[in-house]
């Protein structure tokens, strides 16, 4: 049986302390809520970056019961929109950090933005899953869903619900596979090297991290996201170059 949605929200919000740049307060998750909803349902149209209408349907799960197939397809589909629009620009970031940083308090900028946005974008091609799907697929058979399964209503503020995701995103809860091969790799990267968190793991797969992965992939659009307000589509283009050669023959 799969762990439920508001489940893991609750066990992955109590280890947010161990993921420094994800930190959230707590006891200011309302006014954190509060902002991120204006971010998915604003009109500015540099905010397409983020995929806010996916992500809407996702921050509103912490207000039901989804099933295990709602919250996983849920996720996947705005996973797959996030990932596949290019990556917002730094002047979009800095209205992200202006509008969430104060009340969630956390410090985003462009490199960290960069950061998670590759996290989480890592893709099992093999599954065809996201690596954070898989990893809140392999929370089954666990001790945990006897208390997932009672019939108390857990309510998760869209601040527990983003940053339980990017936990899922991480070696802490992703199972021993190749998933946690690429976290670990692009840790490396990112300026992160402890291989210690994969102790359970066993001496061969802590010996293997650095192995050519098998199966997955990144797939975050590299481009920046560029919004339609702002560009010309090809009918206009084509008219302003036929205008402006009608007025070169007079």
């Amino acid at each position: 049986m799969m762990m439920k949605f508001g489940f893991f929200v609750l066990t992955a919000a109590a280890a947010l302390t161990a993921v420094a740049a994800a930190s959230i307060r707590r006891d200011n998750s309302s006014s954190c809520g509060s902002a991120l909803e204006s971010l998915v349902t604003s009109s500015d149209p540099a905010f397409k970056c983020l995929a806010p209408s996916a992500l809407k349907d996702v921050f509103d799960l912490g207000t039901k019961k989804p099933s295990a197939a709602e919250y996983e397809s849920t996720l996947d589909s705005w996973l797959t929109d996030f990932c596949g629009v290019g990556t917002c620009s730094s002047d979009t970031i800095g209205k992200i950090s202006a509008a969430v940083d104060p009340p969630c308090g956390t410090t985003l900028n462009t490199t960290a933005f960069a950061e998670l946005r590759q996290l989480v974008c890592l893709k099992d091609t093999v599954a065809n899953t996201f690596c954070t799907v898989e990893t809140l697929k392999s929370g089954n058979n666990t001790d945990a869903d006897t208390n997932a399964n009672n019939t108390t209503t857990t309510t998760a503020s869209p601040g527990e619900i983003l940053f339980s995701i990017l936990l899922a995103s991480t070696p802490l809860f992703t199972p021993c596979n190749e998933c946690a091969k690429a976290q670990y790799q692009l840790g490396v990267q990112q300026g992160s090297t402890d291989p210690s968190i994969f102790n359970e793991c066993g001496a061969n797969f802590i010996a293997n991290l650095n192995s050519t992965l098998v199966g997955v992939k990144q797939v975050a659009v590299t481009s920046e996201f560029k919004n339609a307000a702002g560009a010309l589509g090809p009918t206009a283009g084509l008219l302003l170059l036929a205008i402006s050669g009608f007025f070169a023959l007079l």
